[in-house]
Order: C-alpha cells, then structure tokens, then sequence
C-alpha cells in the first residue's frame, strides 16, 4: 500500500537507529538533535519565540544525556534504572491499569509512551520502540482507526485534548515505518484538534465540557503533537498556531508577581473557582506547571 504523504522530516539517506553496539549514543543522541535543529530552522516567528525559551534546557539535557553512555554501551539499556524496570514489569504490554481508563486510549498511557521514547532515543534500544509499538497498535488498527478500551469509538464530540497526547506516539512509529495506518490515524487526531473549540482570544478548550476554559494540561496534551504533525508534514503555518497557543497561556495565565501561571482560566468568568476580575483560578499547581514546561521543552 502506497504511503499519503511522505515524512518531511527524514534526513537523506538516515533513519533512527535501532540498538547497534556499533553506534554510540553519543552519535545516536547527535542524529536526534540534528533532525530536531533542521525542523526548528522552519517555523516563523513565534515558534522561534517560543524555541529561544528552551535553548538552554536543550544544552543541559544535552550534557545530562551523555552521562548515560558508558552504561548504555555495555548493555543497550540502563538495565539499573528503577523506574524503566517497574514499567516493564509492571505493565509489559505498555497498557497502564488506571482507575478510571484502564487499558484505554488516554494522556496516561502517553506520557508514559513518551518517556519510554526518550529513552529509546538515547539507548537506541529496539526493544523500547517495539514496546511503544505493540502499545499503539492495541489502539490503532489496520485501517488506522483509533479505539478506545474494549473496541469503542473515539469520542469525537467530546473534544477533549487529553484524547490527542498518544497521537505524539503514533507520529514517531510513522516517522520510523512510514505506514499508512500510522499517518492516517495523525492525520485523524490533527484534524480532530483543528475543529476543537476555542476560546474569545483564540485558545483551545479544554474540553467540551468545560467551555472557554483553558488549562495548563492542554499545553502538553495538545501542542507537541500539533507542532510535530505540523513538520512532519509541512502544515503551513502549524507549528506558529501551536506555539501561538502555549503564548495565549502565558499572556492570560501568568501571575505579574511570581512568573507562576494559575492552573485554569475561565475567559467567560463564569465558573465558580474563576476569578471575576480575571477569570484565573486561585492555584498554581505543581504538575500544570510541569505540563506546560515539558510543552516547552518538547
């Protein structure tokens, strides 16, 4: 079957390694960032804004991340990292048992999908891109139709941008084996957010049940995919209407005093949390404001 649309991104000639003792991953981590300069040399002006926001961080996970090649040399993997072997033995099958979603479509499973990621990208280990794989695929099928837990429909009319965080995993197996079912279930969540609701001031929803509410977990939840999809296969214009929305938060959210930002905002006033000069809520939140720093980064 014939690919849609053929990834902008892939350097001639290069793919991501999977694990070969012959690559270290000091070249493998070099490679990474190279592809990452070349699509950050695309966007327009407020991308780069948002871009100079996080130069530093990228130099200092740099110099992190190569603290890491003397081991990952010997074994392919961090074999003593307590955290990677509690996922593995935890949850094989990259199906994360939660309360409320089990085994289903959801920003759990993602997140953890995308640190499982970083990690395959600093080992290049086989065996992580294929516990991310076998992850998706219980979600996407042939068709690349997404379904929820126990087969049922992606809830579309719910426009809720928790429901778009797995689509960053689902971008990386198309870059990798550029299958359709892949593109067509990105191409699927890019549309979805495209028709999703938005604010006066032009921010997303955060979901329908929550009109003209914007929340720091959106920023995470909806942004790197957006920006991703958008480079992946030159959206005009994408990757500016993402970063436009993380600097919507910034404009609307941020307390003057600390730099902080308040975890919701309600530009309608209308929730009884919301402030009725500003709409803000009364808390800053630690994870919010780790969601939209990770929305930086990323």
């Amino acid at each position: 079957e014939a690919v849609p649309l053929q990834s902008k991104s892939a350097l001639p000639h290069t793919k991501l390694p999977l694990y070969d003792r012959r690559t270290s991953v000091q070249e493998t981590l070099r490679l990474g960032m190279l592809r990452g300069w070349r699509k950050f040399m695309r966007p327009g002006f407020a991308a780069v804004a948002v871009a100079a926001m996080v130069i530093a961080g990228c130099v200092s996970g740099l110099a992190s991340a190569q603290q890491t090649q003397p081991e990952a040399e010997k074994t392919g993997l961090p074999v003593n990292d307590p955290v990677l072997n509690r996922v593995l033995s935890q949850w094989p099958e990259g199906r994360i048992d939660t309360t409320k979603n089990p085994g289903e479509w959801a920003y759990e499973e993602g997140t953890l999908l995308d640190g499982v990621t970083a990690l395959w990208r600093v080992t290049g280990d086989g065996r992580l891109f294929y516990y991310v794989k076998a992850a998706v695929d219980h979600s996407v099928d042939a068709s690349g139709a997404i379904h929820m837990a126990n087969g049922g429909e992606f809830p579309q009319a719910a426009h809720s941008l928790d429901n778009i965080e797995m689509g960053r995993s689902v971008l990386t197996l198309y870059q990798v084996l550029q299958q359709p079912r892949y593109y067509k279930a990105a191409a699927f969540l890019h549309e979805q957010v495209t028709q999703q609701p938005k604010t006066v001031s032009g921010g997303y929803w955060h979901k329908q049940i929550y009109p003209n509410q914007m929340w720091l977990d959106g920023a995470y939840m909806a942004e790197p995919f957006m920006a991703g999809y958008a480079r992946e296969f030159g959206v005009a214009g994408g990757v500016d209407a993402a970063a436009e929305q993380l600097l919507i938060m910034s404009e609307h959210m941020r307390e003057p005093g600390t730099g902080l930002l308040r975890h919701g905002w309600d530009e309608s006033k209308q929730m009884g949390w919301a402030d009725k000069q500003t709409g803000l809520s009364p808390e800053v939140w630690a994870r919010a404001m780790g969601w939209y720093s990770m929305a930086l980064v990323d």
